[in-house]
């Protein structure tokens, strides 16, 4: 009923939706508690911070981090990441990149090198538009992964392309501006 009726105090609104996700992840109902979370338009926090209300769709940043960070939920981040930007081609979530990072290394751990080498791509892309907001050593964490996989790109697995894809050595080009 919140959600359907609009109000002429949307401040409001968002504070009762978010007042009624603490009540109901304090009773245990995380879908629906992140599900109040994301209608009020809260901001995602970091595993780090205890207090954040989300971090991950799906998952309880309370619990150990090999508990918290899974796959599932990392890509029912990722898909709520995809529609947002459906809606606005710059929504970003720059606290989740670091999960795009762990996910890729999975895939390149689990055989999935091509998928790994696409999602490095991506997750450079990302990273590109606002590099100031991530740290040196992230930066440094997405390069090598993208420079292990990128032999797995179809464009550049023929020995006859020596050239690094353009995303990899911009990539490498902030690092540099960082030192």
């Amino acid at each position: 009923m919140i959600l359907s009726n609009g109000s002429q105090r949307p401040d409001l609104m968002r504070r009762a939706v978010v007042t009624l996700g603490d009540t109901l992840g304090a009773r245990g109902y995380l879908h629906a508690a992140h599900f109040c979370y994301l209608m009020a338009q809260h901001e995602f926090g970091t595993y780090a911070h205890k207090s954040s209300k989300i971090v991950l769709i799906g998952s309880s940043h309370l619990k150990p981090f090999n508990e918290f960070a899974t796959n599932e939920a990392i890509q029912m981040t990722e898909i709520y990441l995809y529609a947002s930007r459906l809606a606005d081609e710059n929504f970003d979530l720059p606290q989740f990149q670091p999960y795009k990072l762990l996910y890729a290394q999975r895939l390149s751990e689990h055989g999935l090198t091509s998928e790994a080498a696409h999602y490095s791509e991506e997750l450079a892309g990302t990273i590109l538009k606002h590099p100031g907001q991530y740290p040196a050593m992230f930066l440094r964490q997405v390069y090598d992964l993208g420079d292990r996989l990128r032999y797995h790109d179809p464009l550049y697995s023929s020995a006859d392309n020596q050239r690094d894809p353009e995303w990899l050595t911009a990539l490498e080009a902030v690092i540099t501006d960082y030192q």
